[in-house]
């Protein structure tokens, strides 16, 4: 076989691939996560999502058959399902992983890369339309858990639980309409509710082991500073002027500390409209025989959202010691934001420093 066939060949294998790709690239920069506009074209995919699934099942029981335009169309109806799937799981991979951090941030991304390697698996094509219901279920699912704290203002265990129950309605309407003209209604519902459940299940458990990002919070920008003051208009860093080669530092990483400095830690924090929230500013050092953080202090910072550059706050740290050091901003119960590691090292010099200032 000559090369151009093998690709050619290698492209209708491989064809949904390339539509799930597409539809990821379509989406990329959809990222404002509070864009009324981005969430509308958002549930329009959604809404698009629901027709097709509808469409799917009464086709698959000989209660629907396309005619016309609509024949032509409905040739291509998989790859338009996994086109719609790859622009809404590119939004949510671009909102989970702006506010998300650390183990949480992985696991998400895994389920998301996992789900799509599953449904490209011949095994799970078998029992392809309940595959369907349940990616239905986590896309939902997935919008809601950030939609709801946008129009709540707020975050929280009740926010979430309501998300998961708005959802899971939505989804036991759907099954039901499917169902409505089966002999055996009970069981043919729960057959095809149960990928749903087990996805909501799933959900719930991850929100309380806190490895579901706290959206729609996301950092926005952070560093490490000798100085932060506020002024009328904002507010001024102050860092060590690095040298030629490193001109685009302007923050204090490593901290070259000396005596009577204290370690400032600057954050801008996005948050909607109207959102307001209590977030914590959690500084730990790593022991060096463990290997592992121990925490130093735990300092409240209430978030008012609205501001489009983020809600700008600082926190600053005098008691320290030279070592390994971690500043984790994380929301009451304990889901990291945004995890900053750095290095303080003792300055003996008692040379003039010369100083590099920033505003923000």
């Amino acid at each position: 076989m000559n090369p151009i066939r093998k690709t050619a060949s290698f492209a209708r294998r491989h064809k949904n691939i390339g539509i799930f790709v597409l539809g990821f690239l379509f989406d990329a920069f959809t990222t404002r996560i509070d864009s009324w506009i981005d969430l509308t074209i958002q549930f329009t995919y959604l809404s698009a999502l629901t027709v097709l699934l509808i469409l799917q099942y009464r086709h698959q029981r000989g209660r629907w058959t396309p005619s016309g335009k609509a024949a032509l169309l409905w040739r291509y109806n998989v790859e338009i399902l996994h086109f719609v799937y790859g622009g809404l799981l590119s939004v949510y991979v671009i909102i989970y992983f702006k506010s998300g951090a650390g183990n949480q941030l992985y696991v998400f991304l895994s389920m998301m890369v996992g789900l799509f390697i599953f449904n490209e698996m011949p095994q799970i094509r078998r029992i392809s339309y309940r595959l369907y219901l349940g990616l239905y279920s986590f896309a939902l699912c997935s919008y809601l858990i950030y939609l709801v704290p946008i129009i709540a203002g707020t975050l929280g265990t009740g926010v979430f639980l309501v998300s998961v129950g708005i959802s899971a309605a939505l989804v036991g309407v759907l099954t039901g309409t499917l169902v409505r003209r089966e002999q055996d209604r009970h069981r043919t519902f729960w057959r095809l509710f149960s990928p749903a459940l087990a996805v909501f299940a799933l959900l719930i458990s991850l929100y309380h082991l806190q490895m579901i990002p706290p959206v729609p919070l996301s950092i926005h920008g952070e560093g490490l500073f000798h100085h932060v003051e506020k002024t009328g208009d904002g507010y001024i860093l102050r860092s060590p002027k690095p040298a030629w080669h490193e001109f685009w530092k302007d923050e204090s990483d490593p901290f070259l500390a000396r005596s009577g400095d204290a370690v400032y830690y600057f954050v801008r924090i996005f948050a909607p409209p109207r959102f307001k929230h209590g977030v914590f500013i959690r500084w730990a050092y790593r022991d060096p025989r463990t290997g592992t953080y121990i925490t130093s202090d735990r300092l409240p910072m209430a978030v008012v959202g609205g501001r489009e550059k983020g809600f700008r706050g600082y926190a600053f740290k005098t008691n320290y010691h030279p070592g390994d050091w971690r500043v984790i901003m994380e929301t009451s119960d304990g889901r990291a934001i945004g995890i900053k590691d750095f290095k303080i090292i003792a300055d003996d010099s008692t040379s003039d420093r010369r100083w590099k200032t920033s505003r923000s």
